[in-house]
């Protein structure tokens, strides 16, 4: 049975650890009403310019003038989804709940549904290094570890090698073009998770400042954007936790273009100056920025809020450890008391 000294040096760490969980609940509130603020006057500017544009594409898309314009009719007219761009917004910091955890389950979600999009990145990243650590099931090491030697082989003999038949519906010649630029990651977690599968980002950003939030945001549009004109990606998607509520954020997959749906055409008259062509290329790039932008957002205030509740439960776990000791405290100390009354009796009757 511990000592009256070792539990009241229990209490005082308890009591220490829920000083530090109230502090760092505070601070998050603090941040988050900052965050929320930031969120909730950009989510109308950010549904206005979706709806204008689907407006805009809804009325003009049988113009002539659409049909030329070959970066509004890419960015508006899906294509197979060959190689895509992923970026995944995580968090820097833990002590937030499953926040990340949440994300990190939508991810790997989403790399069982597009295996063969991925399944190109991790031959382009990982022909010298070791599969069995990524961390894959064993079906999925068994498929990409054939494909990757087929690479290997196929790249020094003019002969295509023979793989398992698990992947000799797989199109060896498409492994000649690598696809570069296919997963960015934003947030210290996101980054270790990376590392730790085995995949080596094209774009990284930790420890982000929010007043970076639209350089970040901007840098990913504009490559972004101009891989998808080349034809070097088929789509843009993006990976976040969608504030909802101070105690509720979902982990979201939305796929930023081609637009998953455009709205119906309404009475408005838009007029477009000085043409179709000049609009639509100043303002598809702002839309994908605003698009990040705004999923920055929504992951930085689900966050906060995460890790106010986490602190918050925290908090009162602490409380409850604490009168849980302080009771035993007290019936170890009554029961010492008892002892020593008993043994005064004991020796006074002996007398």
């Amino acid at each position: 049975m511990a000592s009256l000294q070792d539990i009241r040096r229990r209490i005082r760490s308890v009591k220490n650890t829920q000083q530090v969980t109230k502090a760092m609940k505070m601070i998050s509130a603090v941040k988050l009403r900052k965050s929320q603020e930031r969120l909730l006057s950009m989510r109308p500017f950010s549904s206005m310019l979706h709806n204008i544009i689907g407006q805009v594409v809804a009325r003009f898309e049988a113009d002539t003038e659409f049909a030329e314009n070959s970066l509004a009719q890419a960015f508006f007219q899906p294509r197979e989804e060959k190689n895509i761009h992923l970026v995944i917004i995580a968090s820097d910091k833990g002590l937030c709940g499953g926040f990340n955890a949440n994300l990190l389950k939508a991810v790997e979600a989403f790399f069982q549904e597009h295996s063969d999009q991925i399944t190109r990145y991790y031959l382009s990243h990982t022909h010298n290094s070791d599969l069995s650590d990524t961390g894959l099931s064993s079906n999925k090491l068994d498929f990409l570890t054939g494909l990757k030697a087929a690479r290997l082989s196929n790249s020094n003999s003019s002969t295509p090698a023979v793989v398992s038949q698990q992947s000799s519906s797989f199109d060896i010649g498409s492994l000649q073009k690598l696809g570069e630029g296919d997963i960015d990651v934003i947030g210290r977690r996101a980054s270790e998770w990376a590392k730790k599968i085995g995949i080596t980002p094209t774009f990284e950003s930790v420890s982000l400042n929010p007043n970076d939030y639209k350089d970040v945001a901007r840098k990913i549009a504009q490559r972004a954007a101009q891989e998808y004109s080349t034809g070097e990606i088929d789509a843009l998607y993006a990976i976040y936790n969608y504030f909802t509520s101070a105690v509720s954020q979902t982990p979201r997959v939305v796929r930023i273009f081609p637009l998953q749906e455009i709205p119906q055409a309404t009475a408005i008259q838009y007029l477009l100056e000085p043409d179709m062509d000049t609009v639509f290329n100043e303002l598809l790039p702002q839309y994908i920025e605003t698009e990040l932008y705004r999923a920055l957002l929504e992951s930085s205030t689900s966050e906060h809020a995460a890790r106010m509740a986490a602190m918050d439960k925290a908090t009162s776990n602490a409380g409850e450890m604490i009168d849980s000791l302080t009771l035993h405290m007290n019936k170890v100390r009554q029961a010492a008391i008892t002892n020593q009354i008993i043994e005064v009796v004991s020796g006074a009757a002996i007398s």
